[in-house]
């Protein structure tokens, strides 16, 4: 499993991800749903 994320406790999956582009970009995509449209 370690190729898609590690888990750090029983409750918690880890995953980190290189994306492309600055850090506000990736956020405001991710939290507005019409950016992904």
């Amino acid at each position: 499993m370690e190729d898609y994320g590690v888990m750090t406790a029983a409750d918690t999956l880890r995953i980190e991800r290189l994306l492309p582009g600055p850090l506000e970009r990736v956020w405001q995509y991710l939290v507005d749903s019409d950016k992904r449209r």
